[in-house]
């Protein structure tokens, strides 16, 4: 049917939203009347059947909906004489299952009796009542009955018919309103809400729709009676179902009547108990049409007024007509009808087929500019067309759980619990340039406010800012927390001078000093100064990749890392990390790892790239990527760095124990002994030699560069030295207890022992090795010297294969003059000459003082003779008898 006039209807009605005035002539009336009559289901041996011919004989509200054929009776009462009453209905404890289970009533008007008649199954039970039908209205009537039809297993519980006398009504006059007329609970005689256990009556601030329900009551009823109805269904709810209060919020009767149900206030949402669905219940109005519409179609007095009711109700809440939501399990539309919610015949087919029309006729209502609900209050508060506000230019809309509407000057945006909220000038209208609530801002939280020469507005995912010198841009998330973070116009970063703008899988945005970047448009980060500059210079996110980091304060500066890079700034330089030495520097460990801020830009070096840091290199060639320690760079850089003596890195620092460490270069080896100590490079034909010798394992590290004289080239190890004669004769090796006692004694640098001249050779159970100036022997008991002219006088007695033997000490001062022990005897030096002594001559002389005794210094060669032997010493010659005497002359 048409919707009557309901356009310029609401028009007036819905600009402002009041509490409907009545006169009131009397506000008394009488109250409704209630009896209760229970009934005991029917022993099973005496249950009788019922049968599809006992079935054909019910009165079925919807033909649609099937019946039971075939079952027993399982309870009954039988026909009560009643005092007067006008609707019924039955209630349970337990056991009436609505699956399995009809309830049937008869009733009887004039002496004559109704057919059976099936009652709808009611609402699930609630705040703490029981279980029970759809209250009937039947009009006035004198006696009834009640069975319950079933399986013959069904066994029900308390079982009680309830018949309600509705009592009578105040009387009123109803008096021109902007809203609906609404008949109040008091102009209809309501009962308080309360009962055991249910304290005030609650409410929510969340209205999502509308649920429309019929009573199943007689259409036969006159406008007169329709209070007395509605107190006839709270006195059932009540003390039939022991409910809190009339389940319904309101109920419209056949003539256009729109009574005020549950308590709780017309402009709000009180819990109701109409849907079979607690959060259904909550967050909907239940709305009544008094009557049964299976087949009779509700009347158009009846379809204006629920439009009228629903249209005001759903603008006060800036909820929309139509669009479906979910609800507790449940999906439905924002108006719709019980049978959506369960299993049940409500509101009736009629009102059911109605439902796609009526939603059209309450979104007609709510289409026009008119402004009503929050969105007027604060616009007529702000001076209405006159005000600063302006106009209307739009319909109010609902925008998600809020709605908006748009005037000359302002948006106005509204939601329950903020409010209403302008949004004006240039920020309007950047607001609308990003969507506005669909964008990534979301709804505005508060009204604008003036900073800093410009001005800004909060909104639930970032802000939009507003300044003459840079423009009106939004700040959304993650953009808005990254500026936030740097102080937002007050920062680093200042003003946005752009929006942000989508490059490539990510986005950027632009501020005076600086831009937030983010690369997935979840995280971002800001960036200015010299590091942005540079980052922009190398290309940004097409260049070293998006930033992974803020900016970092670190032991050298600051630092952003990047995907492909790492950007630090110190007080001397802002420098790029990229490629594969950026990704060689973040795994090292970066700034705070062992190579520290790098000191340079990358450059090209030969046929790679090399890249200085605080604490060494990083190399790039064709064949490696190698990290270079400070001190081994320091020596590679020397030698002419990558295109010098020693080449590319092959590999490495690797340890060699403790904190020394050996790195590998094509031309060469360089060892440090710890991170601060010097390093030592083994290069060219001294390496060739190192290796021949046995390498490390026999020479130890170097512990010196490698040197040259006029006539070696050498360079000194641990365990050893190497010694290359410039006159290109083969590389010699000095190792084990000569070398110590050759490097303790000054090695080379000593010009009395001279430089290697040939590789050690074994002698009689130990080890010699000749030098320039020296030679040495190395023997079980001691490493010994033979040096200067001690070793030529050695020589002259045969050296080690002579008389003398081997060396059982090295040379040592005795007063003006040298001494040195051998095996066959003693070599002596003093400025009297120089010369040896052994055997018993040299064990007399001994026992005299040696050259502090009384014979003084040896002087000559022992003499043999005839019969004796003898040697000249600076005081006399000793004598040797072959009797054994000595004697000196």
């Amino acid at each position: 049917m048409p919707l009557i006039g309901v356009t310029a209807v609401l028009a007036a009605l819905l600009v402002a939203v009041t509490v409907s005035q009545l006169r009131t002539t009397d506000t008394s009336g009488t109250p409704a009347e209630v009896e209760k009559r229970t009934f005991a289901p029917t022993p099973e041996a005496e249950r009788e059947p019922y049968t599809p011919q006992d079935a054909a004989l019910v009165a079925v509200a919807d033909p649609a909906v099937s019946t039971i054929q075939d079952g027993v009776v399982v309870a009954e009462l039988a026909p009560h004489d009643l005092p007067g009453f006008e609707l019924l209905g039955v209630t349970w404890t337990d056991g009436v299952p609505a699956d399995v289970s009809e309830v049937q009533v008869r009733w009887q008007q004039d002496g004559q009796w109704s057919a059976w008649t099936i009652l709808d199954p009611g609402a699930e039970p609630g705040e703490g009542g029981i279980p029970g039908t759809e209250p009937k209205w039947v009009g006035p009537s004198q006696a009834a009955q009640a069975r319950v039809v079933a399986r013959a297993d069904i066994d029900p519980a308390g079982l009680t018919l309830v018949t309600v006398a509705p009592g009578e009504s105040p009387t009123f006059t109803q008096a021109a309103i902007s809203q609906p007329n609404i008949i109040s609970r008091a102009q209809w005689g309501a009962r308080a809400y309360g009962g055991a256990g249910c304290g005030s009556a609650p409410s929510t601030s969340t209205f999502q729709g509308t649920i429309v329900h019929h009573t199943a009551g007689s259409n036969n009823y006159t406008a007169a009676q329709s209070a007395g109805i509605v107190r006839a269904a709270q006195a059932y709810h009540m003390d039939g179902q022991r409910w809190c209060d009339i389940g319904y919020n309101f109920l419209v009767d056949r003539y256009g009547q729109i009574f005020e149900g549950r308590a709780g206030g017309i402009t709000n949402t009180p819990y109701g108990a109409h849907a079979g669905n607690t959060e259904v219940n909550k967050h909907t109005t239940g709305v009544s049409l008094m009557g049964e519409f299976t087949s009779a179609v509700p009347p158009d007095a009846m379809k204006n007024a629920v439009v009228q009711l629903v249209a005001w109700r759903h603008s006060l809440f800036n909820t929309p007509a139509k669009g479906a939501y979910s609800i507790g399990g449940v999906t439905i539309q924002r108006i719709d009808g019980h049978r959506s919610v369960k299993a049940t015949a409500c509101p009736g087919q009629q009102v059911f087929n109605w439902l796609p029309t009526m939603r059209d006729q309450v979104e007609t209502a709510m289409s026009a500019n008119q402004i009503y609900g929050a969105i007027g209050s604060h616009w007529n508060a702000r001076g209405g067309a006159a005000g600063p506000i302006g106009p209307p230019t739009s319909p109010q809309v609902a925008v998600g759980s809020g709605a908006l509407q748009r005037f000359q000057n302002m948006d106005l945006w509204w939601t329950a619990d903020r409010g209403v909220i302008e949004v004006r000038g240039t920020i309007r209208t950047e607001f609308r340039a990003v969507g506005e609530t669909a964008s990534g801002l979301g709804w505005p939280l508060g009204p604008e406010y003036a900073v800093a020469g410009g001005a800004y507005q909060d909104f639930q995912g970032g802000r939009i800012f507003a300044f003459p010198a840079t423009g009106t841009f939004a700040i959304a998330a993650p953009m808005y927390d990254a500026h936030e973070k740097v102080g937002n116009v007050g920062g680093e970063l200042g003003w946005p001078t752009s929006r942000a703008a989508r490059l490539g899988t990510g986005s950027v945005q632009r501020f005076q000093n600086g831009s937030v970047y983010s690369p997935d448009n979840v995280s971002a980060v800001a960036i200015g100064g010299e590091i942005e500059d540079l980052y922009e210079s190398k290309g940004g996110p097409d260049g070293i990749g998006w930033p992974t980091s803020e900016v970092v304060k670190d032991s050298a500066g600051s630092h952003v890392a990047f995907q492909a890079g790492w950007i630090q700034q110190t007080a001397q330089a802002t420098t790029v990390v990229a490629g594969l030495i950026g990704r060689m520097y973040v795994q090292s460990g970066a700034v705070d790892g062992p190579l520290g801020a790098p000191t340079g830009p990358e450059r090209a070096v030969g046929t790679g790239f090399v890249q200085d840091f605080q604490g060494g290199q990083i190399q790039v060639w064709p064949e490696a990527a190698v990290t270079v320690p400070a001190n081994v760079s320091a020596v590679h850089q020397e030698l002419g760095g990558p295109t010098g003596l020693l080449g590319w890195p092959r590999t490495g620092a690797v340890s060699t124990g403790g904190t020394s460490v050996r790195q590998t270069f094509q031309s060469g080896l360089v060892y440090a002994e710890s991170p601060a100590s010097a390093a030592f490079s083994v290069r060219g034909s001294v390496l060739m030699m190192f290796n021949r010798f046995g390498g490390e394992a026999a020479l130890g590290r170097p512990t010196s560069p490698e040197s040259v004289t006029s006539a070696v080239y050498r360079q000194e190890f641990q365990d050893g030295g190497i010694y290359l004669p410039v006159s290109g004769a083969p590389g010699l090796s000095v190792t084990g207890p000569i070398w110590k006692l050759y490097r303790s004694s000054g090695s080379d640098g000593n010009a009395n022992l001279g430089y290697p001249t040939g590789m050690p050779t074994a002698v009689g159970g130990s080890t010699r090795q000749v030098f320039s100036a020296s030679t040495f022997y190395a023997r079980p008991a001691g490493t010994y010297i033979v040096r200067g002219y001690l070793r030529t006088l050695y020589g002259s007695f045969g050296g080690d294969a002579g008389r003398m033997g081997l060396p059982t000490e090295s040379e040592r001062a005795v007063g003006s003059g040298a001494v040195q022990k051998f095996d066959g005897g003693t070599l002596w030096v003093s400025p009297a000459g120089a010369t040896a002594t052994w055997g018993a001559i040299q064990a007399e002389y001994l026992r005299r003082g040696g050259p502090t005794g009384s014979l003084g210094w040896p002087v000559g060669r022992e003499v043999t003779g005839t019969g004796q032997w003898s040697q000249k010493f600076q005081n006399g010659t000793l004598v040797l008898s072959a009797n054994g005497t000595y004697s000196v002359r």
